[in-house]
């Protein structure tokens, strides 16, 4: 999964994303692998881990407004996922 992040940070700076926004991206994402890491072994991204990932931020009490900017992210790295054909199906999270 790391290897498709770095590619994904290429990616965002490759494609204008503001300075910004590609460190917001690379946080929310960064902090979805390491969740990922300690949670399961599983290594393919899936409609179910980011389903439990989206649970998992709903019961840390952030503010919505986080939560929904955090899965903005993911819901762009999983778009980038599919359109490079690193994952089998586009989630449409």
């Amino acid at each position: 999964m790391d290897n498709n992040f770095s590619y994904f940070k290429k990616y965002l700076i490759q494609n204008g994303v503001s300075a910004k926004s590609v460190k917001f991206y690379v946080s929310d994402v960064r902090m979805f692998i390491k969740w990922t890491e300690k949670t399961t072994s599983e290594k393919k991204v899936t409609k179910e881990l980011f389903e439990s990932y989206e649970s998992f931020l709903k019961r840390s009490h952030l503010p919505t407004q986080t939560v929904n900017r955090k899965l903005s992210s993911l819901r762009k790295y999983a778009n980038f996922l599919f359109k490079n054909k690193l994952i089998d199906i586009n989630l449409k999270l």
